[in-house]
């Protein structure tokens, strides 16, 4: 058996008086599909912030990959590769998609300020890998033409109306 990849265990969260999660307990396996699904106000978007840093849950425990990561600071967290977005995705839009990519990468890197700003080798070694890591899902010819064109959109389904 597997060690699960993400781990909740009995989370709370109080803002003063009201209760957003109370006793949340799941597991995610790492190369699933999952999805948090429920009515608004129901606490998924607290979740998230809670798993992301966003929030530090009142009482409970999120583990990743085995490291407790509960209340740890959201650019700690990222570092592991967990990271919130929004709906209204605040893109560069002057750049291209595989620039947008690039922009984490400095999360992933060790080359500092000065490094950078004189190119050193690090600095150009470790750009040539996040690139290379960018492209990485880039399959075809087509696509990468159009990765070159496009930004990055991500949005939730729609609501279906009610049939009547």
């Amino acid at each position: 058996m597997t060690r699960p990849l993400l781990e909740i265990n009995a989370l709370h969260l109080r803002f003063q008086g009201i209760v957003a999660l109370d006793d949340v307990s799941f597991t995610l396996d790492e190369g699933n599909v999952t999805a948090l699904i429920g009515p608004n106000g129901a606490g998924k978007t607290t979740m998230f912030n809670c798993v992301t840093g966003m929030y530090k849950p009142t009482e409970g425990a999120v583990r990743f990959d085995g490291e407790a990561i509960t209340g740890l600071k959201a650019h700690h967290i990222a570092r592991h590769g967990i990271a919130r977005t929004f709906q209204n995705l605040a893109l560069f839009s002057g750049l291209t998609v595989l620039q947008n990519l690039l922009v984490g990468a400095y999360l992933k890197g060790s080359s500092g300020l000065l490094q950078g700003m004189f190119r050193s080798a690090a600095t150009r070694t470790e750009e040539a890998e996040a690139e290379a890591r960018a492209r990485g899902p880039v399959r075809s010819r087509r696509d990468r033409r159009l990765s070159r064109r496009r930004r990055i959109g991500l949005s939730l389904p729609r609501p279906r109306p009610a049939c009547a």
